[in-house]
């Protein structure tokens, strides 16, 4: 009986481990076929994620290029339309200049770019006259055909070239034999004038009644007279043995007339304009000039800014007023855009930085001795 017992219970450990081997085979298998099931849900949701953000940015896209098709851009503002004839001059303030670029510019080139003011209330900086002399040439080692009363008449470089071209202009219309009599006035010599002229006064003034009375004589009080600029020159005709033409006052000759015409063709001004001289076209500037004397002294600023003041009507005490007022302009020939100018108020001890068109092919700088620093872009 003992025997039978343990069989029987031998038998029975057999076959609850034989149920649990496969109670964990059903659940092993369960297991595994619920974690594929769970990743194939898993799959199946990003798969749904992943079509309905592609879906989402296709409708993005469409409304985006939907919305830039409606959409009405703002036009870049046009330049005012010029004159269709002759020479006009468009005020561009508010309007910037187009394809800038920066331009450094040292203070020398500044102080010599030909638009520095000198008269009775602005006298040349202290170091003008170094950075002149340095470029001053003498007219007559340079450009013979230009006759000159002296060796000592000298003239910056574009100024000097400047009218070398009018002359030939001038010739070419038959008007020869202009003379050169004044260029360049040291600040030395512009002393000596101003001191042998002061003589005549010290018994009987002093001060700033002396000063006064000096310059009222006719001579400019050292640092404020155009010729130390090295810009202006003091024109006459002359034709060696003949009396009678030498004998006409310049301002009655042909040749003045062409000048006052032409001139600003070619970068000159007339620089101090009184009413009926040089002759009867003339308009008085002296209220701006500060001079009322006859004065036949021509000055080289450049052909764009001899342009601007021509169709203005300024001489470049109202013109420089004009810049300030209007600090971007544009200047045209029968429609066509010839020059563009702008101002800008400017520290000039250490240089200047200004914006320079990209379309333009040349340009120039220069201060105004007037705080302000003036570019000149020829197009």
């Amino acid at each position: 009986m003992a025997k039978n017992n343990g069989g029987n219970a031998y038998k029975k450990l057999v076959r609850v481990l034989l149920v649990l081997f496969v109670l964990v085979i059903i659940c092993g298998a369960g297991y595994i076929l619920m974690d594929r099931s769970i990743k194939a849900q898993q799959e199946e949701n990003a798969n749904y994620a992943r079509q309905e953000n592609q879906l989402q940015q296709q409708r993005y896209q469409e409304a985006l290029a939907e919305w830039q098709k409606q959409e009405v851009k703002p036009e870049t503002p046009s330049w005012p339309a010029p004159k269709a004839d002759g020479w006009d001059v468009v005020d561009l303030t508010g309007f910037a200049v187009n394809k800038p670029y920066d331009v450094n510019v040292s203070r020398k080139d500044l102080l010599l770019g030909g638009m520095v003011l000198v008269n009775k209330w602005h006298a040349l900086p202290d170091d003008y006259y170094a950075a002149a002399e340095e470029g001053m040439l003498a007219v007559y080692q340079v450009n013979k055909d230009i006759p000159v009363s002296g060796s000592g008449v000298k003239l910056l470089p574009d100024a000097l070239s400047a009218l070398g071209t009018m002359l030939d202009a001038a010739k070419a219309e038959g008007l020869e034999n202009y003379l050169i009599e004044e260029g360049y006035r040291s600040l030395e010599k512009q002393q000596q004038y101003y001191t042998e002229a002061e003589s005549n006064y010290t018994s009987r003034y002093s001060g700033e009644a002396l000063k006064q009375k000096t310059i009222s004589s006719g001579v400019n009080y050292p640092g404020t007279s155009e010729y130390q600029s090295g810009l202006a020159f003091n024109p006459r005709r002359y034709l060696a043995g003949d009396a009678e033409f030498n004998g006409v006052k310049f301002y009655d000759s042909p040749q003045s007339d062409w000048l006052l015409k032409n001139g600003w063709k070619y970068g000159f001004v007339f620089r101090f304009p009184v009413e009926g001289y040089p002759n009867e076209t003339v308009i008085d500037k002296s209220y701006k000039t500060g001079v009322s004397s006859k004065l036949m002294i021509y000055r080289y600023v450049g052909e764009g800014h001899a342009a601007a003041m021509n169709a203005l009507g300024m001489c470049m005490e109202e013109y420089i007023e004009y810049l300030m007022a209007h600090p971007h302009i544009a200047v045209y020939e029968n429609g066509t855009l010839k020059y563009e100018i702008t101002r800008k108020n400017a520290n000039t001890q250490n240089g200047a930085s200004v914006e320079v068109s990209g379309n333009a092919r040349e340009y120039s700088v220069s201060m105004d001795n007037c705080g302000g620093v003036i570019v000149c872009m020829t197009h």
